[in-house]
């Protein structure tokens, strides 16, 4: 399952809020076959293993003893729900130790959701058992404000204060509505794209690492020099570039930086596929695959992970987030580093996304899980998470530090992250954004694998 002792709690899943979880899922949630959520079969089966699971657990746990018992009730327990790598754990315990070791009277009970994170979530709130704390994605936030699952942690006054310590696009992230002035939970990290690029591969190539300054129609000049100098043939398994079909934040950029317009208030595939600007970005990202033989197709590629090629010196380019950091540093054997992605008519432009500590409504210790969310947004967690190479932080004295910024480090040119949240769009998307996301990936599908113009399926 992947949950730790939360799960283990007294919880009694009756009849009807089973069926309440359900609703909730298949409210929410894209219950296809082929979709990254839960199928109605996988999501009674996971109902029935945790009911299970927690009598099992609950029956097999130890009582301690008369003096334990007490120690146990004198404390106020907070849950707190993440997803994250091995490698984040091992960075947010030693917070967690000392967050209680500040606050004796607290004890922070964990909850590590590796995988289908937000319908799991979904279970625990329609469980009536919300953690206290959870680290939400400034994606998912609309689904859970809008039901009015979250605490409004700040008005006017207290988001003017927050935008001199923070990334203002990370606060906008997490507002609902968005553009309101709302706050529903506190930024850990900034998310945006920058292109990784094998500094050894240009040098061979004897064409200049590409820069702040470079545009796509540069690409298209000297991506074809990598690959000769290289000696990369037709048939090759290496390109000069990655490619993503999905999901949408590899293809948004395009579509921003020719001038389209961006997620606010889009509810159908059609508002954004139907943009004259948004089609002529996108176009030109699929021509990098069928028409200029830059990029690979899914046939060349296979299941085999971008991340895999660029470390196996099999792309001279790949367009990726701060989450490639860690793994580079550990496998990469050749000089690598990043910049910001290349120009288009419009300039170089990326969505911003954000992760932060949301609080829910119904927490019994909201004063307290208030302190453990700024405790794990704090200038010390920043500086914790960021030196492990995992995030970009939120918080801009700490983004502009060595902490961030440390040059004995890879990538060198670390900045071009921050560069690129000032030149970003936020990620704008509303309450049904899955679903529509969902929508998105089916009518792209028939274009990104042909070279032919937009079909009349396209946008519907």
């Amino acid at each position: 399952m992947g949950l730790t002792l939360s799960f283990t709690r007294q919880t009694k899943l009756t009849q009807a809020k089973i069926t309440g979880m359900l609703a909730l899922l298949k409210h929410h949630l894209p219950l296809r076959k082929g979709s990254p959520y839960l199928s109605p079969l996988l999501a009674c089966g996971l109902l029935i293993i945790i009911g299970i699971g927690v009598g099992l657990l609950s029956g097999c746990q130890h009582t301690p003893t008369a003096t334990k018992q007490e120690a146990a009730r004198s404390k106020i327990v907070l849950n707190l729900a993440t997803w994250g790598s091995a490698q984040e754990l091992a960075t947010l315990k030693p917070l967690l130790a000392n967050f209680q070791a500040r606050h004796p009277a607290i004890r922070v009970s964990l909850t590590h959701i590796p995988d289908y994170y937000y319908p799991k979530l979904h279970l625990l709130m329609a469980a009536n058992q919300p953690p206290d704390v959870m680290l939400m994605g400034s994606d998912y936030l609309p689904v859970y404000a809008q039901t009015h699952q979250l605490k409004n942690l700040a008005g006017a006054q207290q988001l003017s204060r927050l935008g001199q310590a923070f990334y203002p696009n990370a606060l906008k992230a997490f507002s609902w509505p968005r553009g309101s002035q709302t706050l529903y939970a506190l930024p850990r990290d900034v998310s945006n794209l920058v292109l990784y690029y094998n500094a050894d591969w240009f040098k061979r190539a004897g064409v200049p690492a590409p820069n702040a300054a470079t545009t796509w129609q540069s690409v298209l000049a000297f991506g074809p020099k990598l690959l000769a100098a290289n000696g990369v043939p037709q048939n090759s398994t290496a390109f000069a570039l990655s490619f993503y079909r999905t999901p949408a934040l590899y293809w948004l950029p395009f579509a921003y930086s020719w001038g389209g317009r961006g997620l606010a208030g889009v509810e159908q595939p059609q508002a954004l596929l139907q943009d004259a600007q948004t089609r002529e970005g996108l176009t030109f990202y699929r021509d990098l695959v069928h028409r200029y033989h830059l990029a690979p197709s899914r046939a060349q590629t296979g299941s085999t992970p971008m991340t895999d090629k660029f470390i196996a010196g099999e792309l001279a380019m790949m367009i990726n987030g701060r989450w490639s950091v860690p793994v580079l540093r550990q496998r990469a054997k050749f000089n690598w580093n990043v910049t910001t992605l290349p120009q288009g008519p419009s300039g170089s432009r990326v969505g911003i996304d954000s992760a932060g500590y949301a609080i829910s409504r119904r927490t019994r210790h909201p004063d307290e899980a208030l302190a453990l969310a700024k405790f794990l947004t704090s200038a010390q967690a920043s500086r914790a998470f960021s030196q492990s190479g995992l995030i970009i932080p939120a918080r801009q004295a700490v983004a502009q530090s060595s902490a961030f910024l440390d040059p004995a480090q890879a990538p060198a040119n670390n900045q071009a992250f921050l560069t690129a949240i000032e030149t970003g769009v936020p990620t704008q998307t509303g309450a049904q954004w899955h679903r529509l996301s969902d929508a998105l990936n089916r009518s792209l599908e028939s274009f990104w694998s042909s070279d032919s113009g937009w079909s009349s399926d396209s946008g519907k």
